[in-house]
Protein backbone atom coordinates (compact mmCIF):
# COMPACT_ATOMS: atom_id res chain seq x y z
CA UNK A 1 0.00 0.00 0.00
CA UNK A 2 1.16 3.59 -1.30
CA UNK A 3 -0.45 6.36 0.72
CA UNK A 4 0.66 9.69 -0.50
CA UNK A 5 -0.91 12.97 1.23
CA UNK A 6 -2.18 14.75 -1.99
CA UNK A 7 -4.74 13.69 -4.88
CA UNK A 8 -2.52 15.74 -7.06
CA UNK A 9 0.13 13.71 -6.31
CA UNK A 10 -1.11 10.38 -7.47
CA UNK A 11 -1.03 10.95 -11.41
CA UNK A 12 2.70 10.81 -11.53
CA UNK A 13 3.18 8.04 -8.87
CA UNK A 14 1.06 6.32 -10.84
CA UNK A 15 2.47 6.17 -13.96
CA UNK A 16 5.79 5.40 -12.18
CA UNK A 17 4.23 2.29 -10.51
CA UNK A 18 2.57 1.31 -13.67
CA UNK A 19 6.03 1.02 -15.63
CA UNK A 20 7.28 -1.07 -13.43
CA UNK A 21 4.13 -3.28 -12.86
CA UNK A 22 1.89 -3.09 -15.61
CA UNK A 23 -1.57 -3.65 -14.37
CA UNK A 24 -1.09 -4.63 -11.05
CA UNK A 25 -2.52 -1.26 -9.06
CA UNK A 26 -5.39 0.11 -7.95
CA UNK A 27 -6.05 3.49 -6.90
CA UNK A 28 -8.42 4.61 -4.11
CA UNK A 29 -8.98 8.49 -3.93
CA UNK A 30 -12.06 10.85 -3.25
CA UNK A 31 -12.04 12.00 -6.54
CA UNK A 32 -13.63 8.49 -8.55
CA UNK A 33 -16.96 8.30 -8.31
CA UNK A 34 -18.67 5.47 -6.12
CA UNK A 35 -18.83 3.34 -9.51
CA UNK A 36 -14.76 3.53 -9.98
CA UNK A 37 -14.03 3.24 -5.95
CA UNK A 38 -16.00 -0.15 -6.19
CA UNK A 39 -14.37 -1.62 -9.06
CA UNK A 40 -11.00 -0.53 -7.48
CA UNK A 41 -12.07 -1.94 -4.75
CA UNK A 42 -13.15 -5.20 -6.01
CA UNK A 43 -10.08 -5.37 -7.74
CA UNK A 44 -8.02 -5.70 -4.73
CA UNK A 45 -10.78 -7.65 -2.66
CA UNK A 46 -10.47 -10.69 -5.64
CA UNK A 47 -6.93 -10.66 -5.82
CA UNK A 48 -6.47 -9.13 -9.17
CA UNK A 49 -3.92 -6.19 -8.09
CA UNK A 50 -1.13 -6.39 -5.40
CA UNK A 51 -0.61 -2.75 -5.09
CA UNK A 52 -3.16 0.17 -4.26
CA UNK A 53 -2.13 3.60 -4.19
CA UNK A 54 -3.95 6.51 -3.16
CA UNK A 55 -4.71 9.37 -0.08
CA UNK A 56 -5.13 8.10 3.64
CA UNK A 57 -8.07 6.21 3.16
CA UNK A 58 -6.27 3.61 0.94
CA UNK A 59 -5.16 1.88 4.43
CA UNK A 60 -8.16 0.17 4.63
CA UNK A 61 -7.77 -1.89 1.22
CA UNK A 62 -8.56 -5.47 1.98
CA UNK A 63 -5.31 -6.84 1.36
CA UNK A 64 -5.12 -10.02 2.96
CA UNK A 65 -1.20 -10.46 3.12
CA UNK A 66 0.54 -6.80 3.60
CA UNK A 67 3.96 -6.91 2.98
CA UNK A 68 4.93 -3.18 2.99
CA UNK A 69 3.44 -0.11 3.36
CA UNK A 70 4.87 3.03 2.64
CA UNK A 71 3.47 6.62 3.75
CA UNK A 72 5.23 9.55 1.26
CA UNK A 73 5.85 13.25 2.84
CA UNK A 74 5.15 11.15 6.03
CA UNK A 75 5.14 14.62 7.73
CA UNK A 76 1.88 16.26 5.57
CA UNK A 77 -0.98 16.84 7.92
CA UNK A 78 -3.35 15.35 5.19
CA UNK A 79 -2.67 12.14 6.92
CA UNK A 80 -4.72 13.19 9.44
CA UNK A 81 -8.53 12.65 9.22
CA UNK A 82 -10.13 15.79 11.29
CA UNK A 83 -13.98 14.43 11.19
CA UNK A 84 -16.15 11.96 12.36
CA UNK A 85 -13.66 8.88 12.95
CA UNK A 86 -10.51 10.77 14.09
CA UNK A 87 -7.09 9.49 13.29
CA UNK A 88 -3.75 9.58 11.86
CA UNK A 89 -3.23 7.36 8.69
CA UNK A 90 0.51 7.25 10.03
CA UNK A 91 -0.29 6.03 13.37
CA UNK A 92 -2.80 3.69 11.90
CA UNK A 93 -0.27 2.28 9.48
CA UNK A 94 2.43 1.58 11.96
CA UNK A 95 0.04 -0.53 13.58
CA UNK A 96 -1.39 -1.95 10.74
CA UNK A 97 1.98 -3.24 9.74
CA UNK A 98 2.63 -4.57 13.16
CA UNK A 99 -0.49 -7.03 13.26
CA UNK A 100 0.17 -8.05 9.67
CA UNK A 101 4.21 -8.19 10.58
CA UNK A 102 4.57 -5.56 7.24
CA UNK A 103 7.26 -3.83 6.48
CA UNK A 104 6.37 0.44 7.27
CA UNK A 105 8.49 3.29 5.33
CA UNK A 106 7.67 6.51 6.41
CA UNK A 107 9.43 8.73 3.61
CA UNK A 108 9.34 12.40 3.66
CA UNK A 109 12.85 14.68 2.91
CA UNK A 110 11.10 16.66 6.07
CA UNK A 111 9.81 13.99 8.70
CA UNK A 112 8.06 15.46 11.30
CA UNK A 113 9.57 16.32 14.32
CA UNK A 114 7.52 13.45 15.93
CA UNK A 115 9.09 10.99 13.69
CA UNK A 116 12.72 12.22 14.21
CA UNK A 117 12.08 12.32 18.17
CA UNK A 118 11.45 8.25 17.40
CA UNK A 119 14.10 7.90 15.80
CA UNK A 120 16.38 9.53 18.50
CA UNK A 121 14.43 7.42 20.84
CA UNK A 122 14.90 4.18 18.91
CA UNK A 123 11.68 3.37 18.11
CA UNK A 124 11.84 3.85 14.36
CA UNK A 125 15.28 3.03 12.33
CA UNK A 126 16.28 6.30 10.10
CA UNK A 127 17.44 5.86 6.72
CA UNK A 128 19.46 8.34 5.32
CA UNK A 129 19.55 9.56 1.73
CA UNK A 130 22.30 12.05 1.85
CA UNK A 131 22.47 12.42 -2.15
CA UNK A 132 20.02 13.48 -4.07
CA UNK A 133 18.10 10.72 -6.32
CA UNK A 134 17.46 11.45 -10.27
CA UNK A 135 17.80 9.08 -13.12
CA UNK A 136 18.58 11.90 -15.33
CA UNK A 137 21.48 13.97 -13.06
CA UNK A 138 23.48 11.56 -11.00
CA UNK A 139 25.43 13.49 -8.00
CA UNK A 140 22.77 16.55 -8.46
CA UNK A 141 23.37 18.99 -5.94
CA UNK A 142 20.23 20.76 -4.76
CA UNK A 143 19.93 23.86 -5.55
CA UNK A 144 21.10 27.23 -4.24
CA UNK A 145 18.62 29.21 -2.03
CA UNK A 146 18.32 33.16 -1.71
CA UNK A 147 15.98 34.66 1.08
CA UNK A 148 15.05 38.43 0.02
CA UNK A 149 14.49 40.57 2.15
CA UNK A 150 11.45 42.63 1.27
CA UNK A 151 12.13 45.54 4.51
CA UNK A 152 14.71 46.36 1.94
CA UNK A 153 12.46 47.00 -1.19
CA UNK A 154 12.95 50.20 -2.97
CA UNK A 155 9.80 51.25 -3.70
CA UNK A 156 7.07 50.11 -1.36
CA UNK A 157 4.37 49.75 -4.14
CA UNK A 158 1.69 46.59 -4.30
CA UNK A 159 3.86 46.01 -7.47
CA UNK A 160 7.04 45.62 -5.46
CA UNK A 161 5.61 43.70 -2.56
CA UNK A 162 4.73 40.91 -4.91
CA UNK A 163 7.67 40.91 -6.73
CA UNK A 164 11.35 41.52 -5.31
CA UNK A 165 13.46 42.91 -8.48
CA UNK A 166 15.73 40.08 -7.77
CA UNK A 167 12.84 37.38 -8.70
CA UNK A 168 11.82 39.69 -11.66
CA UNK A 169 15.31 39.31 -13.00
CA UNK A 170 15.18 35.57 -12.28
CA UNK A 171 12.14 35.11 -14.25
CA UNK A 172 13.07 37.06 -17.22
CA UNK A 173 16.13 35.10 -17.18
CA UNK A 174 14.32 32.19 -16.78
CA UNK A 175 11.79 32.47 -19.81
CA UNK A 176 14.87 34.11 -22.15
CA UNK A 177 16.38 30.71 -21.83
CA UNK A 178 13.35 28.66 -21.98
CA UNK A 179 13.46 27.20 -18.69
CA UNK A 180 10.02 26.95 -16.67
CA UNK A 181 9.26 27.81 -12.86
CA UNK A 182 7.31 27.39 -10.08
CA UNK A 183 5.64 30.02 -7.83
CA UNK A 184 4.74 29.58 -4.64
CA UNK A 185 1.87 31.37 -2.38
CA UNK A 186 -0.15 29.48 0.02
CA UNK A 187 -3.16 31.85 -0.06
CA UNK A 188 -5.42 31.10 -3.09
CA UNK A 189 -7.84 33.58 -4.44
CA UNK A 190 -7.48 37.36 -5.33
CA UNK A 191 -7.14 39.12 -1.96
CA UNK A 192 -7.44 37.87 1.86
CA UNK A 193 -10.39 40.12 2.25
CA UNK A 194 -12.39 43.19 1.18
CA UNK A 195 -11.67 46.79 3.10
CA UNK A 196 -13.33 50.02 3.14
CA UNK A 197 -10.69 52.49 3.46
CA UNK A 198 -13.23 55.17 4.46
CA UNK A 199 -14.97 53.35 7.54
CA UNK A 200 -12.64 50.41 8.10
CA UNK A 201 -15.69 47.91 6.86
CA UNK A 202 -14.42 44.55 6.20
CA UNK A 203 -16.85 42.01 4.04
CA UNK A 204 -17.31 38.86 6.60
CA UNK A 205 -19.14 36.05 6.12
CA UNK A 206 -22.67 35.78 8.05
CA UNK A 207 -21.79 32.03 9.28
CA UNK A 208 -18.24 32.38 10.02
CA UNK A 209 -15.73 34.42 12.06
CA UNK A 210 -13.62 35.42 8.88
CA UNK A 211 -13.36 38.12 6.28
CA UNK A 212 -14.76 36.75 2.60
CA UNK A 213 -12.02 36.18 0.30
CA UNK A 214 -11.89 38.01 -2.72
CA UNK A 215 -12.14 36.00 -6.75
CA UNK A 216 -11.76 38.54 -9.28
CA UNK A 217 -11.96 35.93 -11.78
CA UNK A 218 -15.74 35.28 -10.85
CA UNK A 219 -16.31 39.00 -9.14
CA UNK A 220 -17.04 36.95 -6.26
CA UNK A 221 -16.11 37.00 -2.22
CA UNK A 222 -16.44 33.84 -0.62
CA UNK A 223 -16.04 32.02 2.52
CA UNK A 224 -13.47 29.24 2.73
CA UNK A 225 -14.90 27.12 5.42
CA UNK A 226 -18.81 27.66 4.41
CA UNK A 227 -18.72 28.49 0.26
CA UNK A 228 -20.82 31.16 0.86
CA UNK A 229 -20.61 33.56 -1.96
CA UNK A 230 -21.67 37.20 -2.47
CA UNK A 231 -21.02 39.50 -5.91
CA UNK A 232 -18.53 41.93 -5.29
CA UNK A 233 -19.77 45.64 -4.97
CA UNK A 234 -18.07 48.50 -6.00
CA UNK A 235 -19.71 50.44 -2.85
CA UNK A 236 -18.91 49.97 1.26
CA UNK A 237 -22.47 48.31 2.55
CA UNK A 238 -21.75 50.78 5.58
CA UNK A 239 -20.93 54.11 4.40
CA UNK A 240 -21.78 53.78 0.89
CA UNK A 241 -17.52 55.15 -0.13
CA UNK A 242 -16.68 53.71 -3.26
CA UNK A 243 -12.87 53.33 -1.20
CA UNK A 244 -14.20 48.89 -0.59
CA UNK A 245 -10.98 47.59 -1.87
CA UNK A 246 -9.33 44.38 -2.40
CA UNK A 247 -5.92 44.16 0.64
CA UNK A 248 -3.50 42.09 0.56
CA UNK A 249 -2.76 39.20 -2.21
CA UNK A 250 -3.35 35.62 -3.15
CA UNK A 251 -2.57 33.61 -6.48
CA UNK A 252 -5.34 34.78 -8.64
CA UNK A 253 -3.43 38.49 -7.78
CA UNK A 254 -0.03 37.23 -8.67
CA UNK A 255 -1.02 35.26 -11.38
CA UNK A 256 -2.64 38.99 -12.73
CA UNK A 257 0.05 41.14 -12.17
CA UNK A 258 2.84 38.60 -13.95
CA UNK A 259 0.70 38.80 -16.95
CA UNK A 260 1.62 42.46 -16.89
CA UNK A 261 5.20 41.77 -16.73
CA UNK A 262 5.54 39.39 -19.26
CA UNK A 263 2.12 39.60 -21.52
CA UNK A 264 4.13 36.58 -23.88
CA UNK A 265 4.78 34.21 -21.40
CA UNK A 266 2.42 31.05 -20.41
CA UNK A 267 0.94 31.44 -17.30
CA UNK A 268 -0.86 28.70 -14.93
CA UNK A 269 -2.70 28.52 -11.79
CA UNK A 270 -2.56 25.27 -9.67
CA UNK A 271 -4.90 25.84 -6.50
CA UNK A 272 -8.08 24.08 -5.19
CA UNK A 273 -9.82 27.05 -6.78
CA UNK A 274 -8.45 26.46 -10.41
CA UNK A 275 -8.38 22.66 -10.22
CA UNK A 276 -12.66 22.14 -9.35
CA UNK A 277 -12.99 20.48 -12.84
CA UNK A 278 -12.04 16.91 -11.89
CA UNK A 279 -10.02 16.70 -15.61
CA UNK A 280 -8.23 20.22 -14.77
CA UNK A 281 -5.54 18.72 -12.66
CA UNK A 282 -4.34 15.81 -14.49
CA UNK A 283 -4.43 18.69 -17.44
CA UNK A 284 -2.11 21.27 -15.83
CA UNK A 285 0.32 18.96 -14.55
CA UNK A 286 0.71 17.03 -18.29
CA UNK A 287 1.05 20.68 -20.18
CA UNK A 288 3.70 21.51 -17.42
CA UNK A 289 5.36 18.25 -18.01
CA UNK A 290 5.00 18.91 -21.96
CA UNK A 291 6.51 22.46 -21.72
CA UNK A 292 3.51 24.27 -22.55
CA UNK A 293 3.26 26.24 -19.68
CA UNK A 294 6.28 28.19 -19.03
CA UNK A 295 5.78 29.73 -15.24
CA UNK A 296 3.08 27.70 -12.18
CA UNK A 297 1.67 29.87 -10.03
CA UNK A 298 0.20 27.71 -7.03
CA UNK A 299 -0.04 26.95 -3.22
CA UNK A 300 1.39 24.29 -1.53
CA UNK A 301 -0.31 21.97 -4.30
CA UNK A 302 2.73 22.74 -6.58
CA UNK A 303 5.33 21.92 -3.50
CA UNK A 304 4.29 18.07 -3.19
CA UNK A 305 6.75 15.52 -4.44
CA UNK A 306 6.55 16.73 -8.32
CA UNK A 307 9.51 15.86 -11.09
CA UNK A 308 9.76 18.26 -13.47
CA UNK A 309 13.08 18.66 -14.90
CA UNK A 310 12.89 21.85 -16.87
CA UNK A 311 12.21 23.83 -13.47
CA UNK A 312 15.24 26.05 -12.96
CA UNK A 313 13.72 28.87 -10.87
CA UNK A 314 11.56 28.70 -7.61
CA UNK A 315 9.89 31.85 -6.45
CA UNK A 316 8.32 32.06 -2.78
CA UNK A 317 6.43 35.05 -3.02
CA UNK A 318 5.51 35.46 0.81
CA UNK A 319 7.19 32.76 2.93
CA UNK A 320 5.61 34.85 5.95
CA UNK A 321 1.74 33.76 5.29
CA UNK A 322 2.74 29.93 6.85
CA UNK A 323 4.98 31.73 9.41
CA UNK A 324 2.84 33.87 11.31
CA UNK A 325 -0.58 31.37 11.89
CA UNK A 326 -1.54 30.88 15.13
CA UNK A 327 -0.21 27.33 16.48
CA UNK A 328 2.77 26.33 17.79
CA UNK A 329 3.97 23.88 14.46
CA UNK A 330 4.00 26.95 12.69
CA UNK A 331 7.96 26.96 12.58
CA UNK A 332 8.11 23.40 11.57
CA UNK A 333 5.31 23.77 8.85
CA UNK A 334 6.83 26.60 7.04
CA UNK A 335 10.31 25.05 6.86
CA UNK A 336 8.72 21.74 5.67
CA UNK A 337 6.80 23.67 3.01
CA UNK A 338 9.59 25.39 1.97
CA UNK A 339 12.37 22.71 1.51
CA UNK A 340 9.61 20.78 -0.45
CA UNK A 341 9.06 23.64 -3.06
CA UNK A 342 13.24 24.10 -3.46
CA UNK A 343 13.38 20.44 -4.36
CA UNK A 344 10.97 21.25 -7.51
CA UNK A 345 14.21 23.59 -8.82
CA UNK A 346 17.34 22.00 -10.44
CA UNK A 347 16.22 18.33 -11.01
CA UNK A 348 17.43 18.25 -14.74
CA UNK A 349 20.51 18.91 -16.21
CA UNK A 350 20.53 22.54 -15.84
CA UNK A 351 20.20 22.78 -12.21
CA UNK A 352 18.26 26.07 -10.70
CA UNK A 353 17.92 28.25 -7.89
CA UNK A 354 15.33 29.38 -5.26
CA UNK A 355 14.36 32.73 -4.52
CA UNK A 356 12.44 32.74 -0.91
CA UNK A 357 10.88 36.66 -0.38
CA UNK A 358 9.86 37.70 3.30
CA UNK A 359 9.64 40.26 5.97
CA UNK A 360 11.55 37.99 8.09
CA UNK A 361 14.53 37.08 6.53
CA UNK A 362 16.23 36.35 10.02
CA UNK A 363 13.48 33.71 11.08
CA UNK A 364 15.68 30.12 11.95
CA UNK A 365 12.78 28.58 9.74
CA UNK A 366 13.67 30.51 6.63
CA UNK A 367 17.84 30.38 7.77
CA UNK A 368 17.48 26.68 7.89
CA UNK A 369 15.65 26.12 4.82
CA UNK A 370 17.99 28.47 2.98
CA UNK A 371 20.99 25.73 4.00
CA UNK A 372 18.68 22.51 3.74
CA UNK A 373 20.07 22.23 7.32
CA UNK A 374 17.05 19.29 8.25
CA UNK A 375 19.53 18.01 11.20
CA UNK A 376 19.98 21.88 12.47
CA UNK A 377 16.11 22.99 12.37
CA UNK A 378 15.32 19.82 14.50
CA UNK A 379 17.67 20.68 16.89
CA UNK A 380 16.60 23.99 17.20
CA UNK A 381 13.00 23.50 16.99
CA UNK A 382 13.53 20.54 19.64
CA UNK A 383 15.03 22.26 22.55
CA UNK A 384 12.08 25.27 21.95
CA UNK A 385 9.14 22.14 22.22
CA UNK A 386 10.89 20.59 25.50
CA UNK A 387 10.91 24.10 26.95
CA UNK A 388 7.08 25.01 26.47
CA UNK A 389 6.58 21.23 26.75
CA UNK A 390 4.87 21.01 23.32
CA UNK A 391 4.67 17.64 21.55
CA UNK A 392 6.85 15.33 21.54
CA UNK A 393 7.55 15.79 25.07
CA UNK A 394 3.77 15.81 25.84
CA UNK A 395 0.55 14.66 24.48
CA UNK A 396 -2.17 16.90 23.91
CA UNK A 397 -5.82 16.18 23.74
CA UNK A 398 -8.30 18.99 22.04
CA UNK A 399 -11.73 19.01 23.72
CA UNK A 400 -14.20 20.94 21.81
CA UNK A 401 -17.49 21.99 21.87
CA UNK A 402 -19.31 23.98 18.81
CA UNK A 403 -23.03 24.89 19.25
CA UNK A 404 -26.04 27.68 16.86
CA UNK A 405 -26.36 29.05 20.20
CA UNK A 406 -23.16 31.03 22.41
CA UNK A 407 -24.52 30.34 25.75
CA UNK A 408 -24.98 26.70 25.58
CA UNK A 409 -21.68 25.96 24.15
CA UNK A 410 -20.07 28.29 26.52
CA UNK A 411 -22.19 26.62 29.47
CA UNK A 412 -20.82 23.24 27.99
CA UNK A 413 -17.26 24.02 27.74
CA UNK A 414 -17.37 25.61 31.70
CA UNK A 415 -18.72 22.47 32.81
CA UNK A 416 -16.45 20.05 31.05
CA UNK A 417 -13.51 22.30 32.42
CA UNK A 418 -14.98 22.13 35.73
CA UNK A 419 -15.40 18.17 35.60
CA UNK A 420 -11.82 18.09 33.96
CA UNK A 421 -10.18 20.08 36.88
CA UNK A 422 -12.07 17.78 39.42
CA UNK A 423 -10.83 14.50 38.05
CA UNK A 424 -7.15 16.54 37.92
CA UNK A 425 -7.59 17.11 41.89
CA UNK A 426 -9.14 13.80 42.77
CA UNK A 427 -6.76 11.75 41.08
CA UNK A 428 -3.11 12.04 42.26
CA UNK A 429 -2.02 9.86 39.48
CA UNK A 430 -3.09 12.64 37.50
CA UNK A 431 -1.13 15.64 39.32
CA UNK A 432 1.15 16.42 36.41
CA UNK A 433 -1.85 16.97 33.73
CA UNK A 434 -2.17 20.02 32.70
CA UNK A 435 -5.70 22.31 31.38
CA UNK A 436 -5.53 25.17 29.51
CA UNK A 437 -9.26 26.80 28.62
CA UNK A 438 -11.49 27.08 28.56
CA UNK A 439 -11.36 29.97 25.67
CA UNK A 440 -13.13 30.55 22.52
CA UNK A 441 -11.59 28.76 19.13
CA UNK A 442 -9.62 30.66 17.05
CA UNK A 443 -12.09 30.81 14.46
CA UNK A 444 -14.72 31.24 17.34
CA UNK A 445 -17.44 30.75 14.76
CA UNK A 446 -17.85 28.57 11.78
CA UNK A 447 -21.19 27.11 9.75
CA UNK A 448 -23.51 29.02 12.03
CA UNK A 449 -22.17 27.49 15.51
CA UNK A 450 -20.15 29.00 18.22
CA UNK A 451 -16.71 26.87 19.18
CA UNK A 452 -14.76 27.27 22.48
CA UNK A 453 -12.07 24.68 23.17
CA UNK A 454 -10.25 22.81 26.24
CA UNK A 455 -6.13 21.99 25.45
CA UNK A 456 -4.91 19.37 27.80
CA UNK A 457 -1.31 18.52 28.23
CA UNK A 458 -0.19 15.23 29.53
CA UNK A 459 3.66 13.72 29.83
CA UNK A 460 2.49 10.01 28.79
CA UNK A 461 -0.27 8.47 26.66
CA UNK A 462 -1.16 6.10 30.03
CA UNK A 463 -2.06 9.44 31.61
CA UNK A 464 -4.31 10.71 28.92
CA UNK A 465 -5.52 7.10 28.58
CA UNK A 466 -6.66 7.27 32.44
CA UNK A 467 -8.28 10.78 31.83
CA UNK A 468 -10.30 9.83 29.71
CA UNK A 469 -11.34 6.72 31.53
CA UNK A 470 -12.42 9.06 33.86
CA UNK A 471 -14.14 11.65 31.84
CA UNK A 472 -16.53 9.12 29.99
CA UNK A 473 -17.66 7.91 33.75
CA UNK A 474 -19.82 11.48 33.48
CA UNK A 475 -22.06 9.99 30.16
CA UNK A 476 -24.92 11.62 30.93
CA UNK A 477 -23.08 15.12 30.79
CA UNK A 478 -21.03 13.95 27.62
CA UNK A 479 -23.82 12.96 25.54
CA UNK A 480 -26.30 15.66 26.81
CA UNK A 481 -26.28 18.07 24.02
CA UNK A 482 -23.68 20.08 22.82
CA UNK A 483 -21.43 16.99 21.75
CA UNK A 484 -18.32 17.42 22.81
CA UNK A 485 -15.60 16.79 20.05
CA UNK A 486 -11.98 14.91 21.79
CA UNK A 487 -8.93 15.02 19.40
CA UNK A 488 -6.07 13.10 20.46
CA UNK A 489 -2.99 14.00 19.41
CA UNK A 490 -4.47 16.75 17.43
CA UNK A 491 -2.76 19.06 14.32
CA UNK A 492 -5.06 22.10 14.01
CA UNK A 493 -6.07 24.23 17.05
CA UNK A 494 -7.78 26.53 15.08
Amino acid sequence: MVLVPEISLTPQLLGRFESYFPGNIAVLHSRLTAAQRREEWLKIKNKKVSIAIGARSALFAPFENVGVIIIDEEHDSSFKQEEKVRYHAKDMALIRGQLEKALVILGSATPSLESYFNVQQQKIKLLCLPDRISSRVEGQPLPQVEIVDLKQSQSPTPRNLIFSDRLLKALEETLLHQNQAILLLNRRGYAPFQLCQECGYVAKCPHCSVSLTVYATSQKLMCHYCSHTILIQDTCPDCRSHSFAPIGLGTEKVEEELHRFFPHARITRMDRSSTQKKEMLGKILSDFAEQKIDILIGTQMVAKGHDFPNVTLVGVILADVSLHVPDFRAPERTFQLLTQVAGRAGRGEKGGEVIIQTFNPTHYSLQFAQTHDTLGFYQKELSIRQELQYPPFSKLVHLKVSHPLEKKAFAKIQELAKIGHSIVKNSPDLTTLELLGPAPSPLFKLKDKYRFHLLIKSPSYKLVKLFLSLLLKHEKFLLKSPAIQIDVDPLNLL
